[in-house]
């Protein structure tokens, strides 16, 4: 997906800075963040790799998101999130 598509869809779901989105299967985080960046939304992204949720929280820390960005290694199929 593009950035125009994400922000499209997320557009079509209503996805405002009053949301809660889960990104499951994240890897580095970028479009999780780019949502988070154009929207406000907060973000949680799951990935079972270590490595590649290092590089996303260092993204967020980076880009000033880290308080609307979370990263959490997990397996997709069974996160560790609070509904």
């Amino acid at each position: 997906m593009s950035a125009r598509e994400i922000l499209d869809l997320a557009g079509a779901a209503g996805v405002d800075s009053r949301t809660r989105v889960l990104d499951l299967c994240c890897g580095s985080g970028g479009p999780a963040l780019h949502l988070a960046r154009q929207t406000g939304c907060r973000v949680v992204g799951v990935d079972r790799s270590s490595e590649a949720i290092h590089l996303a929280r260092t993204s967020a820390e980076h880009q000033g998101l880290d308080r609307r960005a979370t990263f959490i290694v997990a397996e997709a199929l069974c996160p560790p999130i609070d509904a």
